[in-house]
C-alpha cells in the first residue's frame, strides 16, 4: 500500500516556484540598502551584489524554453565564469593583512568551482566550509532543495553572520544531551542508538541569497553537505539556520495563519514572536537529532527496501519520524505552552503545502492524522495534548522506525500510515480559504 497513492513521483523543473499554485506571498526585507552587507564586506560588498546578479540570470534562464541549447550552454558558461571572477576578487581581499581566512578559503573555493564548471559543465568536488565563530559565513555552489528538479542541479548563494543571541537556545539543547537520550530511550522502549556523529547547528541572519535561494522556496534551515551536491565537509556535518527569515515566516505568515485557524476556539494567549521562535529552535535541534536515533545497531541508514515505498514516501516518513522524535524530546526541556504553540503555528503553515513536494507536509499530515486517532484534534491552543499525546507519537515512532528500517515491515504498519496521512490531508482541506486569503510564504526583497 502506498502513503501517497495519487503522487507516487513528481518532477517540475519551472521556476519560479512556490508551494502553492496560487500563493498568498508577503515580501520580506531581507537586508534593507544592504547596510550589514556593507558593514560585514567594506571592499567587496559589489562583488557579491555581482555574482548574485549573475546566479539570479543563470536560474532564469534554465527555466527559459531555449534551456539546454547550445547558446544556453555558452549562456551559463559566461555567467558562471563571471561569478568566479567575483569570487576570486573576494578571496584576494580577504588574503591581504587584516582579513579573514575562513571567509577567503571558502571564496577561493566558490572561485575554483565555478571557473572548474565553466570549463566542463559539470559541478567538481569540493570542500564547504563551516561557519567560524567571529567572521560571515559563504557558501556558493549547487544547492539542493526540497522542490522536486528533473532539468538541472540549482544553484545558490549564501551570506550570512552569527545570531549569537539565539545561538544559545541550540547550545542549551546540546547541553541536555542525556535528557535527550533517555526521552528517546522511553519513546522505544530500549537503550537508542546515535548512528553518527552529532551534527553542529549554527544559528545565523541571512543577508544575501541569489540564484535558486532568490527564486525557489525559501528555507529557513540548509543541511551541509546533504543539501550541496558533490560538497564534502572537513569536519562534522552542520546545519545552518536562518533565524531572521525563521522569525519573518512565523510572525507574517505561521503565527496569523494559526490564529485564523483557532478562531473562537483560543483559549490562551499565544506567547509573543520571541518565545515561539525559542521554543521552535530548541524542536528543530531536537528533530535534526531525531534523524540519527535507532532503536538497534542492525537499523542504519539506508532504508528498508520491502515497504512497498517510493523514496519520496520514506523520505516524508524519516521526516516524520525526527518531528515525533523532537517533538518528544523538546517537551522535556522547554515551557510545555510556548512548545505546543510553536509546533501548532508551523504545522498549520505546513498544511498549506502541496504534500506531492514537501516532505515535511507530508509529516505534518501523517502526524496530525495520527494523533486525531487519539482523540486529539489540532490545531491546539491549550498545551495539554502534548502530555495526553506522549503515548500516540511515541507508538507513532516507534511504528515508523519499523517501516523504514526493520526488514519485514507489515502492511498493517504502512496501512495505519496511509490512513492517518489520509486523515490529515482532510483536515488541511478544512484550511483551504485560509490558505488562499493569508500569506504561507515569504518573497525576499534584496538591497
Amino acid at each position: 500500500m502506498s502513503l501517497l497513492p495519487y503522487a507516487r513521483t513528481v518532477g517540475d523543473s519551472t521556476l519560479p516556484y512556490w508551494h502553492r499554485s496560487e500563493p498568498q506571498l508577503t515580501a520580506f526585507h531581507l537586508d534593507p540598502s544592504y547596510t550589514r552587507l556593507k558593514e560585514e564586506f567594506p571592499q567587496t560588498w559589489t562583488n557579491l551584489v555581482k555574482a548574485k546578479s549573475y546566479l539570479d540570470a543563470l536560474a532564469l534562464s534554465d527555466s527559459h524554453e531555449g534551456f539546454g541549447t547550445e547558446q544556453h550552454a555558452e549562456y551559463t558558461r559566461e555567467l558562471t565564469g563571471r561569478v568566479a571572477r567575483e569570487f576570486e576578487e573576494i578571496a584576494s581581499a580577504e588574503r591581504q593583512p587584516g582579513g579573514r581566512p575562513a571567509l577567503a578559503a571558502a571564496a577561493a573555493e566558490a572561485g575554483r568551482l565555478f571557473t572548474a564548471y565553466a570549463q566542463t559543465g559539470e559541478w567538481a568536488t569540493h570542500t564547504v566550509h563551516e561557519p567560524v565563530q567571529g567572521e560571515p559565513w559563504l557558501y556558493c555552489g549547487p544547492l539542493n532543495t526540497w522542490g522536486s528538479r528533473t532539468t538541472k542541479v540549482p544553484v545558490g548563494l549564501l551570506i550570512a553572520v552569527e545570531d549569537l543571541d539565539l545561538q544559545v537556545h541550540i547550545d542549551a539543547v546540546d547541553a541536555e544531551f542525556e535528557t535527550v537520550t533517555a526521552t528517546v530511550a522511553a519513546a522505544h522502549g530500549v537503550a537508542p542508538v546515535f548512528i553518527d556523529a552529532r551534527p553542529a547547528m549554527r544559528t545565523m541572519d541571512l543577508l544575501l541569497g541569489g540564484g535558486e535561494t532568490s527564486f525557489g522556496h525559501k528555507n529557513f534551515a540548509h543541511f551541509f553537505p546533504l543539501e550541496s551536491p558533490e560538497g564534502q565537509v572537513a569536519g562534522d556535518d552542520f546545519t545552518v539556520v536562518f533565524t531572521n527569515v525563521h522569525r519573518a515566516r512565523i510572525e507574517r505568515c505561521s503565527l496569523p495563519l494559526f490564529e485564523a485557524a483557532l478562531g473562537d476556539r483560543a483559549i490562551e494567549p499565544v506567547p509573543s514572536v520571541d518565545r515561539l521562535l525559542a521554543a521552535s529552535l530548541a524542536w528543530f535541534r531536537c528533530h535534526d537529532f531525531g534523524h540519527f536515533w535507532r532503536a538497534s545497531r542492525d537499523a542504519g541508514k539506508t532504508w528498508v527496501g520491502d515497504n512497498g515505498l517510493t523514496p519520496f514516501e520514506c523520505m516524508s516518513l524519516e521526516e516524520t519520524y525526527a518531528d515525533t522524535l523532537g517533538l518528544l524530546c523538546a517537551a522535556r526541556l522547554v515551557d510545555g505552552g510556548d512548545l505546543s504553540a510553536a509546533y501548532n503555528v508551523e504545522l498549520i503553515r505546513y498544511l498549506s503545502r502541496d504534500s506531492r513536494r514537501f516532505a515535511d507536509t507530508v509529516a505534518a499530515t501523517v502526524g496530525i492524522g495520527w494523533l486525531a486517532e487519539a482523540g486529539i484534534e489540532l490545531p491546539a491552543s491549550l498545551p495539554l495534548w502534548l502530555d495526553k499525546g506522549a503515548d500516540a507519537l511515541a507508538e507513532l515512532a516507534r511504528t515508523l522506525h519499523r517501516v523504514l528500517w526493520v526488514e519485514g515491515a507489515s502492511a498493517q504498519d504502512v496501512a495505519r500510515l496511509a490512513a492517518a496521512s489520509t486523515a490529515g490531508r482532510e483536515v488541511a482541506r478544512t484550511y483551504e480559504d485560509l490558505f488562499s486569503a493569508i500569506p504561507t510564504d515569504l518573497v525576499f526583497i534584496q538591497g
